[in-house]
C-alpha cells in the first residue's frame, strides 16, 4: 500500500506539482505534496481523515496553530475553528492514525511515533493513556476497526499489510 493508494480510497487529491511552501499543506482542496516524504503526506492524509467534512473545506482543516502557525504572512490562526487545546488533542489523534497507516505502508510506525514525539521520555504526552483514547475515539467514529484496520481501506488490505500492523500492535506493547 502508498500513500497515493490510501488518498485515492479516501478521496483525497494531492498535488505533487506544489510545494506546500507556496501557501499550505492543506488548502483546502488538495494537500501540497511537492518534495514531501510519504511519512508527511500519511500525517496530511490522517489529518483529513479526523477532520469533520465542514473542516475539511478550511485551510489547514481550521486547525489554525502549530509549528507552521507563524509562517504565514496572513497568519494561519484566522483558520482556527478550535481552541489551542483541541487543536493539540486533534493533533494526538492524527498521529495515531498515522502510526496505523504508516504500518500498511512499510513505514516503521514505532519509529514514526517517536519522531513525532508521541513517544518521548518525557511528561509531554503519556502514550498509553494518549494512544489507547485515540484508539478509542477512532473506533467510536468507525474510522478504524477493533482490530485496528482503516474502515476506507479494508477492501484493499493484504495479507502482508495485516501483518505489518499486527506487528506494530506487538512493537507497542513493548514500548509501554
Amino acid at each position: 500500500m502508498t500513500p497515493d493508494t490510501i488518498a485515492a480510497l479516501y478521496g483525497v487529491k494531492l498535488n505533487r506539482d506544489r510545494h506546500p511552501k507556496e501557501f499550505r499543506n492543506w488548502d483546502g482542496e488538495q494537500i501540497n505534496c511537492k518534495d514531501m516524504k510519504d511519512d508527511l503526506i500519511l500525517h496530511e492524509i490522517s489529518h483529513y481523515i479526523v477532520a469533520t467534512p465542514e473542516r475539511r473545506k478550511i485551510v489547514d482543516y481550521g486547525l489554525g496553530y502549530g509549528p507552521n502557525a507563524n509562517r504565514w504572512a496572513d497568519g494561519a490562526v484566522s483558520y482556527a475553528t478550535m481552541s489551542f487545546d483541541e487543536s493539540n488533542r486533534e493533533e494526538v489523534v492524527t498521529c495515531t492514525i498515522e502510526s496505523i497507516l504508516a504500518a500498511l505502508c512499510s513505514i516503521n510506525p514505532v519509529e514514526l511515533l517517536r519522531d513525532r514525539n508521541f513517544i518521548t521520555s518525557s511528561n509531554h504526552w503519556d502514550i498509553k493513556r494518549d494512544f489507547d483514547e485515540s484508539i478509542d475515539w477512532l473506533q467510536t467514529k468507525s474510522i478504524i476497526n477493533r482490530a485496528w484496520f482503516p474502515a476506507q481501506l479494508q477492501p484493499a488490505i493484504s495479507l502482508a499489510a495485516w501483518a505489518r500492523l499486527t506487528n506494530f500492535k506487538r512493537a507497542l506493547k513493548k514500548v509501554e
